[in-house]
């Protein structure tokens, strides 16, 4: 660490006052008391510290992690699944690959993800309330609940749309019937009347 530069500049001063005595009242520019006054004042250096801004910064991540970990809690078997299934499809695509099919994969038959999505309908069912209950605890302002929980509920509409793009396009409508996805209504009915519990 170096040392302060006012530090020298205060020293240098004091030497010089001590070096020329005989200058000390003098009544022109080589007095030795006013150079030690112009050149020995401390420098004061101010750093500023944007509090507001670090705070801002910590809450966002925090609140980024929560609707991660919310999301997670809900449709996580959903979430598992789509990562899987995208990256048959894309190798599929990639090395154009015909006779790869998505539902003769053994974790994407149609049987499977009829119990990925019961599974996450039913995580849905029994973790919302205790989650806004929790909500409502610790933050005790709807308005800021309603905030941090519509980025979840956009986090689960938006992995329900992604799996019936894919039993559109990989699955007959026997298949689609046999995985009984729930519509995104009766998604969006279940967030709903969660969030008013």
């Amino acid at each position: 660490m170096s040392p302060d530069p006012s530090l020298h500049s205060i020293l240098d001063a004091a030497y010089g006052l001590m070096h020329s005595k005989s200058k000390l009242f003098q009544f022109n520019s080589n007095n030795a008391v006013l150079q030690f006054i112009l050149e020995g004042t401390p420098q004061v250096t101010e750093y500023f510290v944007d509090s507001k801004r670090d705070v801002d910064q910590e809450l966002k991540k925090t609140c980024e992690e929560y609707i991660h970990h919310v999301t997670e809690l809900f449709i996580s078997p959903l979430q598992m699944f789509l990562s899987r299934a995208n990256v048959v499809i894309s190798m599929k695509s990639e090395e154009n690959i015909k006779s790869v099919s998505l539902s003769s994969q053994p974790f994407a038959t149609p049987e499977k993800i009829h119990d990925i999505v019961a599974e996450t309908y039913k995580n849905m069912k029994t973790q919302l309330v205790s989650v806004h209950r929790s909500m409502a605890l610790y933050l005790a302002n709807r308005d800021t609940e309603v905030i941090l929980f519509k980025p979840v509920k956009v986090n689960i509409q938006n992995s329900f749309q992604q799996l019936y793009k894919i039993l559109d396009e990989y699955y007959t409508e026997e298949d689609q019937q046999i995985v009984a996805t729930p519509s995104i209504e009766q998604i969006n009915l279940l967030l709903s009347t969660s969030a008013k519990n």
